[in-house]
């Protein structure tokens, strides 16, 4: 079952020291956190294409509905944006949740990022003869990085 956002969030605050045993967080301070979990995953869609499935929204949603993530993508959500409230609340997070936040995003771009097949031409090695051209890469269809893809026939 994919976790929510009430859970991420919940995750984030603890992981500043602001964990549910001895903070009563407000509705409004759950909304705040929304905001700031839309537009950061927005901001990695747009700027590092990364598109993992979360279910977001314009930060003004249910905070109980679910993400949509994959399992392996959690904790790279909430450690990031753990550093992103920090500094609302006065806080300042340890180098080991920068660090652990890092190579979580490291770990999604890893798994989300595809090679591109590479192709020799000219000269192709010992062997093949010295004028063997293997075929040129076929282009690669490219889309904008939040607009749907129009297909004319």
């Amino acid at each position: 079952m994919p976790w929510t956002k009430t859970q991420i969030i919940s995750e984030a605050f603890a992981e500043i020291g602001k964990g549910s045993y001895s903070f009563d967080m407000q509705p409004d301070e759950y909304q705040m956190a929304l905001r700031r979990l839309d537009a950061m995953m927005a901001t990695w869609g747009a700027a590092a294409n990364i598109r993992i499935g979360y279910s977001g929204g314009n930060g003004f949603g249910d905070v109980s509905d679910e993400t949509e993530v994959p399992d392996w993508a959690v904790s790279a959500m909430y450690l990031n944006l753990a550093i992103s409230l920090a500094p609302a609340y006065g806080k300042t997070v340890s180098p080991d949740t920068k660090i652990n936040a890092k190579q979580a995003l490291d770990s999604i771009m890893n798994l989300t990022t595809e090679r591109r097949t590479r192709f020799i031409g000219g000269y192709a090695g010992a062997g093949a003869g010295p004028f063997t051209t293997l075929p040129s890469a076929a282009d690669y269809l490219e889309t904008g990085g939040g607009g749907e893809l129009d297909i004319e026939v």
